[in-house]
């Protein structure tokens, strides 16, 4: 099962989980694999909550913030792209909504312990 898969299905875990209808609705829009940015603001606007009323409820149900609960799906999409595309890293970058290559991955190396480039040569050669 890819990360993608992992990370869709801890989407899915979450939104089993919560009670509040509210951020059910969040986790399914920020779920949605077309959305490249968050906007905090138009969020909650669909929801009929202020911003900071999420961010307060998304952290209570989910544990995390509506912003990092959102770049773990991105990256999640750019571990399985890393695995299964031949995309270069910046194309790979580009696609999940990252503007800046070098932000991009940081992010990932801190979340995975290793280079987008590093999770290809791994995933083909087979290494663990």
């Amino acid at each position: 099962m890819s990360f993608a898969a992992q990370a869709n299905g801890v989407s899915q875990y979450y939104h089993a989980m919560v009670c509040d209808a509210r951020v059910s609705f969040i986790l399914e829009l920020l779920s949605d694999s077309r959305r490249q940015s968050l906007d905090l603001d138009q969020l909650s606007i669909s929801c009929n909550l202020s911003p900071s009323r999420v961010r307060h409820l998304f952290k209570q149900h989910v544990g995390t913030t509506p912003h990092r609960h959102f770049k773990n799906i991105k990256l999640a999409r750019a571990m399985d792209l890393s695995q299964h595309s031949f995309y270069t890293v910046k194309q790979i970058a580009s696609f999940v909504g990252f503007s800046d290559l070098s932000h991009f991955v940081r992010d990932y190396k801190l979340r995975f312990g290793k280079t987008p480039t590093e999770t290809r040569r791994q995933y083909l050669c087979g290494d663990p």
